[in-house]
């Protein structure tokens, strides 16, 4: 008797460890055409217009080999999580948006969420220049999510995504006594010697991989004389749980 609910016990212990290994953090789904959407979740936003984009260095970021990324967006927060304060990457992304990121055909490659100081993890780093003016016919305004004491007097801010030719841009709208002004500060391949506070300066920010799985497979590792390819509860897990479940109803 006392065996038989011991192996009950291990075997609805297995079975969890099974079901917690192979359960999803949640879903990310991109939409670019019709429209440009995308949802996480219980968790909905729009994107700016797509960008072309060729750096090296981002793929080195993902760990895909050069030229997999070649257009970008920017995703706009869900306003539903404007107050919330949880710091984890996936509802800083939902409460302040992020940077996403495409192949040519559209696939996604990776989702990024802006941190404002270096966090302890790997980043990806985006300079601005010095403060332009900003233009109010930006197509895609969104409230500031970051608090008044980061983005003092501003209200709304829009990305301007960038071109062949160009670097996108962020507008702030900022509210103060002489009535509504419109700034912008372009991203720039170098950082400034000194950055003022904001509205004199931007950045800079950290971009920090949310981890949502690749549309695009990432490059095999070389097999090692100490391990096969895949993971062993990869290649194990449902004879696992039958044999786990067998053990349990039937001893």
């Amino acid at each position: 008797f006392f065996f038989g609910r011991f192996v009950h016990m291990v075997s609805l212990a297995f079975l969890l460890l099974l079901l917690l290994g192979t359960a999803s953090a949640g879903s990310f789904n991109a939409s670019l055409e019709p429209d440009l959407t995308w949802s996480w979740d219980n968790a909905t936003g729009t994107f700016s217009g797509l960008a072309p984009i060729t750096l090296t260095a981002l793929n080195t970021f993902f760990g895909q080999p050069n030229d997999t990324i070649a257009q970008y967006a920017w995703a706009y927060p869900d306003p539903a999580y404007r107050t919330t304060t949880a710091t984890d990457v996936e509802t800083s992304f939902k409460r302040t948006g992020g940077f996403v990121y495409f192949t040519k055909k559209g696939e996604l490659v990776g989702v990024t969420t802006v941190k404002l100081s270096k966090p302890a993890g790997a980043s990806f780093v985006i300079n601005f220049g010095a403060q332009m003016a900003g233009d109010a016919a930006c197509p895609r305004w969104s409230l500031i999510t970051l608090g008044s004491t980061t983005f003092p007097n501003a209200t709304a801010y829009c990305w301007e995504p960038g071109t062949a030719t160009t670097r996108g841009s962020f507008h702030y709208n900022i509210s103060n006594s002489s009535g509504p002004q419109y700034i912008s500060f372009r991203v720039t391949a170098t950082a400034l010697e000194s950055v003022p506070g904001f509205p004199d300066g931007l950045g800079p920010f950290y971009l920090v991989n949310t981890g949502v799985a690749s549309q695009v497979p990432l490059p095999a590792p070389s097999p090692s004389p100490e391990s096969t390819s895949g993971s062993v509860l990869s290649q194990c897990t449902w004879p696992a749980m039958l044999l786990a479940m067998a053990a349990y109803f039937f001893v």
